[in-house]
């Protein structure tokens, strides 16, 4: 798969990112299209993303294309700095905030083996797994 696959992937699913790792790639690799938030920003490609710093926190909803229908509420801290390596194999450091930001360390997160679902209390993990088990078997 490429990157311009990764970028149609999110779009046929209505995502705002997409790591590697989802769609069965081993890189250290981050797509994140804010268009459906913002129609102005561009598609970002982060390669070997690295949160370098992180500040404050904020709880907002978090669900993911791994688990589809499967929200929760998700305490991250609110603004992130990240260096990467963008397609042009050069360095960047670019700092966000609010909801990009939480789309940044959900996805980054990917990469280090981390679902949405590791940030809950264990029974309400299991509540929701539970409900995904039963809709892969057809009894939701």
């Amino acid at each position: 798969m490429t990157v311009a696959n990764m970028i149609e992937t999110i779009g046929e699913h209505q995502g705002v990112g997409l790591a590697a790792p989802q769609v069965g790639m081993s890189e250290r690799l981050v797509v994140i299209d804010p268009r459906l938030m913002d129609r102005t920003e561009e598609v970002i490609v982060m390669i070997n993303p690295e949160i370098r710093e992180s500040e404050g926190s904020n709880v907002f909803r978090e669900g993911c294309l791994s688990l589809p229908g499967v929200e929760a509420e998700i305490r991250r801290p609110a603004a992130v700095t990240v260096s990467y390596t963008d397609m042009d194999n050069v360095s960047q450091t670019k700092r966000f905030i609010g909801v990009k930001a939480r789309i940044v360390q959900h996805e980054i997160d990917h990469l280090n083996g981390v679902l949405f679902t590791d940030y809950l209390n264990p029974v309400w993990r299991w509540h929701l797994l539970r409900k995904v088990k039963r809709r892969i078997n057809g009894k939701a």
